[in-house]
């Protein structure tokens, strides 16, 4: 063998030796993999509760809406002129809501007998979740 085919060979050996990852490099990839993974957990927790969160808001905005509707086919005249109802417990879902309904707390929506101010406040979990207010008046 000459000496000039003796270096190539060497020389694609140590190539090969040195090519790759050092052990310091892979150390180093999974260090900081773990640490962004280590954040991943408190993310989705996260995550989770905003999701419920926006679920029960909009559950309780279909709840008002319910209790509403129940009104709409009332006369105002027949609805009481002031004080606050106890709605009987509403279920969508998984989630069951406690509406109270509130007639005239404000008087100068109320200044006739056609008109009822209603506001209605649902309640999850014994905490205030969603709270309308609308104006009922006697169509003519």
């Amino acid at each position: 063998m000459s000496w000039t085919a003796s270096m190539t060979t060497n020389s694609r050996c140590t190539k090969s030796l040195q090519s790759g990852f050092t052990l310091i490099e892979v150390m180093v990839a999974m260090l900081v993999f773990s640490v962004v993974m280590s954040t991943m957990p408190s993310v989705f927790v996260a995550h989770l509760k905003y999701n419920q969160r926006a679920e029960i808001k909009t559950a309780s905005l279909h709840a008002a809406q319910r209790v509403l509707d129940g009104y709409r086919v009332a006369n105002p005249t027949t609805l009481p002129a002031s004080g606050s109802i106890a709605e009987p417990d509403i279920v969508i879902g998984n989630y069951t809501f406690s509406p109270t309904t509130t007639f005239c707390a404000e008087a100068a929506y109320c200044i006739t007998n056609s008109n009822r101010h209603i506001r209605v406040e649902i309640a999850y979990a014994g905490e205030s979740t969603y709270t309308v207010e609308t104006v009922f008046t006697k169509l003519r």
